[in-house]
């Protein structure tokens, strides 16, 4: 007795909102197309599951590919970033070191000069070596 008195209320609700015109005209078109792709051939069906198959299979792979490039493009970006600092720090110093030697006449500054090219030409052998 209690349920039919909950049901029977939520019963008309139901169809009062189920019996509306344009549900009614969606439901039919719905039906339609339904209808149609349960109609279609077999080969038509093939292709469609092909063609979704294959956009799905680009998708993933373009997907994959940009995000290997992302994730490689900061990492090598940063890390010539970090060279061209080191090396204009590096050349800088070096600039420095041969005005000094310039002004000065002795055997230590220039030798200054030649450590300091050294280290400057070891840096770049080392740079070479890691980007190859």
């Amino acid at each position: 007795m209690q349920s039919e008195e909950f049901i029977g209320p939520l019963r008309e609700r139901f169809n009062r909102i189920f019996s509306r015109p344009w549900i009614l005209a969606l439901s039919r078109r719905a039906n339609r197309i339904s209808h149609k792709l349960l109609t279609l051939p077999v080969a038509s069906k093939s292709l469609v599951m092909l063609l979704v198959i294959v956009t799905c299979s680009v998708i993933f792979y373009v997907q994959k590919t940009l995000l290997e490039i992302e994730e490689a493009l900061p990492l090598t970006l940063s890390t010539q970033e970090r060279d061209i600092r080191i090396l204009v720090n590096e050349m800088g110093r070096l600039v420095q070191d041969i005005r000094f030697a310039r002004g000065s006449d002795g055997f230590t500054a220039f030798s200054v000069v030649l450590r300091q090219t050294d280290q400057v030409e070891l840096y770049l052998e080392d740079a070479g070596r890691l980007s190859v």
